[in-house]
C-alpha cells in the first residue's frame, strides 16, 4: 500500500494562497523606504566618488525593498507579485523626484525624467521577479508572521 498525503480542503488552499495580514501596507511602506533612502542618498553627495556610491547602494537597497514586496505577494502568483512592485516603484517615483529638487533647487529635464521612470521600471520588475521567486524563500523567513 501506498501512503497517500492527506488531502487539503479547499479552504485550507485558499488560505495557504492569502498575504500577511499587512501585506495589503506593503506598498506604501515600501515606497516610503525608498523615498527615505533617496533621501538619506542625497546628503552625502560631496564628490563625484560619493555620488557614484550613494547612487549604487540606493539602487540596490531600492531593489531589496521592491523583492520584499514582491516576495510578500508572491502567494497570490508571480504576475501580482511583480504588478505590487511596479505599483511601489511608481508611488515613489515622485517623492524621489520632489527630494532631488528639494537638494538642488532645479527641476530636471523632461527627457531625464522620463529615462529615470524608465530604468525604475525595469529595475522594479527585474526585482520583483527575483523577490518573487528565486529569492522567495529567503526573503520570507525574514518577513514577520511567516
Amino acid at each position: 500500500m501506498s501512503a497517500r498525503p492527506p488531502r487539503r480542503s479547499r479552504r485550507q488552499a485558499t488560505d495557504a494562497r492569502q498575504p500577511g495580514r499587512f501585506a495589503f501596507l506593503a506598498p506604501i511602506i515600501g515606497a516610503t523606504i525608498i523615498v527615505v533612502l533617496a533621501w538619506a542618498a542625497s546628503l552625502e553627495q560631496a564628490t563625484p566618488e560619493i555620488f557614484v556610491v550613494a547612487s549604487m547602494a540606493f539602487s540596490i537597497a531600492e531593489g531589496v525593498v521592491l523583492a520584499f514586496v514582491a516576495a510578500a505577494w508572491s502567494a497570490r502568483g508571480l504576475r501580482l507579485a511583480v504588478g505590487l512592485a511596479v505599483v511601489t516603484a511608481l508611488l515613489a517615483i515622485p517623492g524621489r523626484w520632489e527630494v532631488a529638487y528639494l537638494h538642488n533647487g532645479q527641476r530636471p529635464q523632461l527627457l531625464d525624467l522620463g529615462l529615470d521612470a524608465g530604468v525604475t521600471l525595469a529595475w522594479a520588475i527585474f526585482a520583483g521577479v527575483a523577490g518573487a521567486t528565486i529569492l522567495r524563500d529567503r526573503l520570507l523567513t525574514l518577513l514577520p508572521n511567516r
